[in-house]
């Protein structure tokens, strides 16, 4: 497997992972208990964005030698959410106990996801000197 199907490969799951994630977690917007634990980043609004970042990963497969700053605008977004999530959780981890007990997936949401988007954040970032490389010429 070539370095561009990784990169397509990873785009089509990091967007499905961030719309049915998403979805599955807001309870297709409506946990209200995720909205109040961090309503700047998981108000229903921001939730729907999460779901169109999923959309934009997707959609860059169709060309991404083509679109390579794209990459790095990717990279940029996961480690702005992982930077969010770890002041959040500096400030409010010791609430993701009582989260977890009122619900086991939010809760869990609330524990894991800066690491997700900090891995997320390093494949993009990979899939760009990919990609950059790939636009290059001979």
């Amino acid at each position: 497997m070539n370095a561009m199907s990784l990169v397509v490969g990873g785009c089509v799951l990091a967007g499905l992972a961030n719309i049915f994630g998403i979805l599955a977690v807001s309870h297709f917007f409506t946990n209200e208990l995720l909205f109040s634990t961090y309503p700047g980043a998981f108000s229903p609004e921001g939730c729907f964005v999460i779901l169109l970042w999923g959309c934009a990963y997707i959609a860059a497969t169709a060309a991404p030698q083509k679109t390579p700053a794209l990459f790095a605008v990717f990279t940029v977004e996961k480690f702005f959410y992982a930077g969010t999530w770890g002041f959040w959780y500096a400030a409010h981890g010791d609430k993701v106990p009582a989260l977890t007990e009122q619900s086991w997936l939010t809760g869990t949401f609330m524990l894991a996801y800066g690491a997700n988007d900090l891995l997320w954040g390093l494949f993009f970032a990979w899939a760009f000197v990919q990609v950059r490389r790939a636009e290059l010429p001979a």
